[in-house]
């Protein structure tokens, strides 16, 4: 750059841009948890279970083919190691196949045994050529920790892969037919499938689901938006059942909000809807789902015992109407309750018995507000178990 050329602002701006890229990739938090959750509510989480599972088979396809070749180790010790990592890869795409999605500790657990496996399948090859060419691999392995798995796990697998390219390319350029010009040149096109690809996958992978949880959440409250709403409904009612439960949703509208807003102002009513949300949040269980559907509506879903389900709503109905410092607020609420078996169906089945809930517990929330708000309205599905029926009575 000459001496008399100002700096760009564009490029500071484009190094800047880059800059914060980089800095909120490396702070993402790793959800294990809500990725499990996402493939959960699109269906996905068989078929992603299959092809890891083929990832797992293919690592045992490599020690095997290691095992036939000429090249295979000509010590016990070597031919012993192959084996282990070839029943080992076959135990765990069984696992994959038939065993619980694993948890965080045990995704980690089998990317190290994945990084392991490969790195003594390839320093065991008898041709260093081949060993190193074996080392895309790691591809397989890199894939899924970019998704699966935080920018620091990533960085520790790539750190661990590019060592083990290292050790092999060092003998392919020094050994007795070394030829540096190909060790260089495969190591090049390794380390750049191997190490250099997965960071910028998941750094747009990043971007992309943080883009895609935000567009599930109220950005005001924090809580769930309608579509927020619409993909934890489906997990929630399919969770663990439990004799008797049934799905309850409740909705929740703030009396005379708009009175708020025009008479003290907007940044109150706002003050007013975060405070709501912080209160309904304090009486309602950690797995149940919150959402704001705008302005001044909130909707409660849970799965509950029917009895339970009047006492939740009359919780919530108290806890907003408690006294407060500033325009203090009561709510009318009405509640829907169904069987969780209206939810079994497909996603898109789920969302419309969700919806349809909805239509019916906002209908019970107009009637408590007709009836003279700040007071509890239900509107109870037709359900027929006889067991439900008697609850119902009483």
């Amino acid at each position: 750059m000459s001496p008399d050329r100002l700096p760009d602002p564009t490029e500071q701006s484009a190094l800047m841009n880059v800059g914060e890229v980089v800095r909120e990739w490396w702070v993402s938090p790793v959800d294990f948890q809500w990725l499990r959750e996402f493939l959960a509510s699109r269906s996905l989480t068989d078929p992603v279970r299959l092809l890891i599972a083929l990832i797992a088979a293919l690592l045992a396809v490599v020690p095997a083919l290691g095992l036939l070749t000429h090249d295979a180790p000509d010590h016990i010790a070597g031919r012993a190691l192959l084996v282990v990592a070839m029943v080992t890869a076959a135990a765990w795409s069984v696992r994959w196949l038939r065993g619980p999605w694993p948890t965080a500790f045990g995704s980690a657990l089998f990317v190290i045994w994945a990084d392991i496996a490969i790195t003594v399948c390839c320093l065991l090859h008898g041709n260093a050529l081949s060993g190193l060419a074996g080392t895309t691999t790691f591809v397989l392995i890199g894939a899924y920790v970019t998704f699966f798995h935080g920018p620091r796990p990533l960085c520790a697998q790539l750190a661990w892969s590019l060592l083990t390219v290292v050790a092999l390319a060092i003998p392919v350029a020094t050994g007795p037919d070394g030829d540096p010009a190909t060790a260089i040149g495969k190591a090049f096109v390794t380390i750049a499938a191997v190490v250099v690809l997965p960071p910028i996958l998941q750094i747009s992978y990043t971007l992309i689901r943080s883009d895609a949880v935000d567009s599930l959440v109220d950005p005001l409250t924090g809580l769930l938006n309608r579509r927020g709403l619409q993909t934890q409904s489906i997990q929630l009612a399919r969770g663990q059942r439990v004799a008797g439960d049934t799905v309850v949703l409740i909705s929740i509208d703030l009396d005379r909000f708009k009175t708020i807003n025009d008479t003290l102002g907007h940044s109150v009513g706002d003050e007013v809807l975060l405070r709501s949300a912080r209160r309904i949040r304090s009486v309602v269980r950690s797995d149940a789902v919150l959402a704001r559907l705008g302005g001044e509506e909130f909707v409660v879903l849970d799965v509950l015992p029917l009895t339970h389900a009047d006492e939740l709503a009359e919780r919530i109905r108290v806890a907003i109407s408690a006294k407060a410092d500033r325009a203090p607020v009561t709510a009318s609420v009405g509640f829907a309750i169904a069987k969780r078996d209206l939810f079994a169906g497909s996603a898109a089945d789920a969302v419309d018995a969700l919806e349809q809930l909805l239509d019916r517990a906002d209908t019970a929330m107009y009637e408590a507000k007709r009836a003279g708000r700040d007071r509890v309205s239900r509107d109870i599905a037709d359900i027929r178990d006889s067991s439900d029926d008697d609850a119902l009575e009483s």
